[in-house]
Parts: C-alpha cells; sequence; structure tokens
C-alpha cells in the first residue's frame, strides 16, 4: 500500500475486531458469508491487522531512510 495513514487505520480497524471477537459470547464468526470457527475467525483477522502493521511499519522506515 501507498498511504501508511490507510494502513494504519485498517489496522487499528481489524485490531478492533480481534479484540471485539474476545469480548463477545459468540462461537462462530462470519467472514465473507461463511461460519468459522471462531479461533480460525481470530487467526484469519490477527493476520490481516499483522500485515497492516508490518506494512505501515515498513513504509514508515522506508520514510525515515
Amino acid at each position: 500500500m501507498k498511504n501508511k495513514t490507510f494502513s494504519l487505520v485498517l489496522g487499528i480497524i481489524a485490531l478492533i475486531q480481534v479484540v471485539y471477537s474476545f469480548l463477545s459470547s459468540a462461537t462462530t464468526g462470519r467472514m465473507l458469508t461463511f461460519e468459522l470457527n471462531i479461533w480460525l475467525y481470530r487467526l484469519i483477522w490477527s493476520a490481516i491487522t499483522f500485515a497492516f502493521f508490518y506494512d505501515y511499519y515498513k513504509s514508515l522506515n522506508k520514510g525515515k531512510s
């Protein structure tokens, strides 16, 4: 991604999804009209969160050098 602010905002939204999944009492999560086991749902959203924060970190370091 080109815009580091966009990566940061999407990373925060994905992190909120992960945290909210722990606070709710659901046993399944819905993603793209599929019902997933809650742990698989959390794993996917955690990977998305990591990807966005890693992209933000890379673009932040690229700007410093």
